[in-house]
């Protein structure tokens, strides 16, 4: 299938967010809270706005040579997961595990993997996510979110603090303690799509690693109740190369690098990505569905 053309959504590059400007701020997004002190319909939740860019977006599958997650930071793997039959706690639990044991194949130096955020949406509009205070996750895994704004990923200092409050403690003790033999961490993203028998709707794309400079980067504060977080978001430059799925199944999962310690020379840290409208969708295909995961693999560090 023949590259597509289509607008991608990027942080509008505003004069206030430059560093040194006069009253410089950072860009930051409230997340809301049912029944918390914020109401996304009355108050301001963010001074950050969208723009959007025609882009061309290549397919994948057509791809050479084909990305790989050291260089490019994304992958195409192919996956059948026994656990997306249903939406429970218990079928959440198995698709987790079932991730943990993707990762270790597709990471074989991994000696640990840990799957911590479980996150389902669904392209319509839908209700705030759920907030647990005292451990800073989504209380209601069985909640269906809308797509995520804007091109983002993680950024470099958030990593270590997603690392240090996901392990266990005794991960941590064996991992971070000082004087320990230093491993490597990265945090890795999994995208599937439940559309049968293939997607159309609102694919995933893909930003290539080698494609992203620095300055396209922007750090963003995501607000919780109980802690700030922060992501990057992406903002436009015609050098970016951009990659989707075309007809991705259920049987098929990307695997994106949000974060890694050791990326090797000119290696992969990150991936940006977004959904996209897919101007060759038929217009009567279902709403995209789709199951995402965040999970840190922690490996030794090569002699």
């Amino acid at each position: 299938m023949p590259t597509i053309t289509t607008t991608i959504e990027f942080i509008k590059d505003d004069p206030k967010f430059i560093v040194g400007s006069k009253g410089c701020e950072k860009p930051y997004y409230i997340i809301p809270v049912e029944g918390g002190a914020v109401n996304p319909l009355t108050d301001k939740v963010t001074n950050m706005a969208y723009e959007r860019h025609v882009v061309g977006v290549r397919d994948i599958r057509e791809a050479q040579p084909a990305p790989t997650l050291e260089r490019n930071g994304f992958i195409l793997s192919a996956h059948k997961s026994m656990a997306i039959a249903s939406h429970d706690s218990e079928s959440i639990d198995r698709y987790k595990q079932e991730t943990q044991e993707l990762l270790r194949k597709v990471f074989p130096d991994a000696e640990e993997v840990v799957t911590w955020d479980f996150r389902r949406r669904l392209n319509k509009k839908t209700t705030p996510s759920q907030v647990r205070l005292d451990t800073f996750r989504f209380e209601d895994e069985l909640h269906i979110e809308g797509p995520a704004k804007g091109a983002h990923d993680a950024t470099l200092d958030s990593g270590p603090a997603i690392v240090q409050r996901h392990l266990t403690p005794e991960m941590r003790l064996k991992y971070l303690k000082e004087g320990a033999e230093e491993y490597r961490f990265r945090i890795v993203n999994t995208w599937r799509p439940l559309n049968q028998p293939a997607l159309q709707d609102n694919p995933l794309a893909f930003c290539d690693y080698t494609s992203v400079s620095h300055g396209d980067l922007l750090p963003c504060d995501r607000v919780y109740p109980h802690f700030v977080g922060e992501i990057f978001m992406l903002r436009h430059s015609p050098a970016q190369e951009w990659y989707w799925v075309s007809h991705q199944t259920p049987d098929e999962v990307t695997v994106m690098i949000m974060y890694d310690t050791k990326p090797g020379d000119g290696g992969a840290r990150l991936c940006p990505h977004v959904s996209v409208q897919n101007p060759l969708a038929d217009p009567e295909s279902s709403p995209r569905e789709s199951i995402e995961t965040r999970s840190i693999v922690v490996s030794r560090v090569k002699a």
